[in-house]
């Protein structure tokens, strides 16, 4: 069995802002609530959620024999740099893509365990699996999933980014769920523009961040009406979100927020050829979406 204290401390060495550790069971009533969300066609377009529902299940198929889930956490959290300008861009996206820079840490911490534990069977995984991330940070005792669908966590609010690392062997202990919640609050419903929330469920076809990030087609003018000036994701439900008030600011190097996100000039798309949007923008979040679609966005 593995020492939980040890292994933390590796978390923390590396940078990361919190670690908890649980086992790979997935209840059967979060389980069933997520197919119901599907079959609500709240997933909109991105049917890459339906694939691979076994795995979501059972993590097994991702990690032979897997018994633990480490999760991480980084802080994003960063002042609103577009509080007072004609545009809005999430903060996930002000600096260098979490996806590069957690996925190497953890490969990070995948070489410290395996200097202690050489026979350890494990992977590294940040979006990068059917995995139901929210779910396993809120039973490793992370935070809880609030009424915006977001983990909500005690110290750094819902402004952090999840990795995991799924391993085939047991701990000495675990980490106990946090059963925190929301209670009477309902701003993030109540300030949603486009109705998007309902209480603790999101119907991502009427979600902004969906709209300018993941729908390939156009926006529908019923909702783009309602869009007033988020040209990538929407971090509304965040912002009035009384966990999110008064918070840390990030010390992390790589999530500042980088000159070309910063000085980001609408005006300056049209001189841009499809190769140089995709060049100016990569590594960060922004290399998401093409040129075009920007476009549309920032017609909106």
């Amino acid at each position: 069995m593995l020492n939980s204290d040890l292994i933390k401390s590796f978390a923390f060495d590396l940078g990361f802002d919190d670690c908890g550790i649980t086992n790979c069971c997935v209840s059967e009533k979060y389980f069933n609530f997520f197919n119901d969300w599907l079959d609500k066609n709240y997933h909109a377009d991105m049917n890459y959620l339906k694939k691979n529902l076994e795995i979501r299940k059972n993590l097994n198929l991702l990690v032979e024999n897997a018994k633990s889930v480490i999760v991480v956490l980084m802080n994003y959290n960063n002042i609103d740099f577009f509080k007072d300008k004609n545009i809005s861009i999430a903060k996930y996206a002000y600096g260098t893509d979490y996806h590069i820079v957690i996925k190497n840490k953890l490969y990070d911490f995948i070489h410290k365990i395996k200097e202690i534990y050489p026979n350890v069977n494990c992977r590294c995984f940040v979006d990068s699996a059917p995995i139901l991330e929210r779910y396993f940070a809120k039973k490793a005792g992370l935070g809880f999933i609030g009424k915006n669908n977001c983990l909500i966590t005690k110290k750094f609010g819902s402004f952090v980014f999840i990795g995991e690392i799924i391993l085939d062997l047991e701990f000495i202990n675990y980490d106990k769920e946090n059963i925190e919640e929301c209670e009477k609050c309902n701003k993030c419903i109540e300030f949603c523009p486009t109705g998007a929330l309902t209480e603790f469920c999101l119907n991502s076809n009427k979600c902004i961040s969906y709209q300018t990030i993941e729908n390939k087609n156009k926006i529908p003018k019923e909702l783009s009406n309602k869009i007033k000036k988020q040209i990538f994701g929407c971090d509304i439900c965040q912002n009035v979100c009384p966990h999110n008030q008064n918070l840390e600011i990030n010390n992390h190097a790589e999530f500042q927020i980088l000159p070309k996100i910063l000085n980001f000039d609408k005006s300056e798309l049209n001189n841009l050829t499809d190769k140089k949007f995709e060049e100016k923008f990569s590594e960060t979040a922004l290399s998401r979406i093409n040129r075009e679609k920007m476009v549309g966005n920032c017609g909106n």
